[in-house]
């Protein structure tokens, strides 16, 4: 955090909200796969039926 506030001139808010925005973009990463991860499971059932 350090290094960000002083290489690119960001406060400690502007630095907050960065690490808030990065945190909220993995956990919508993650949910994104579990939900296609699932969808494929869903796929494959219905193949068989």
């Amino acid at each position: 955090m350090i290094r960000i506030h002083y290489e690119l001139n960001i406060n400690l808010e502007g630095i907050d909200a960065i690490f808030h925005l990065l945190n909220r973009i993995e956990n919508l990463e993650l949910e994104l796969l579990t939900v296609k991860n699932k969808l494929q499971a869903f796929d494959i059932e219905h193949d068989f039926i």
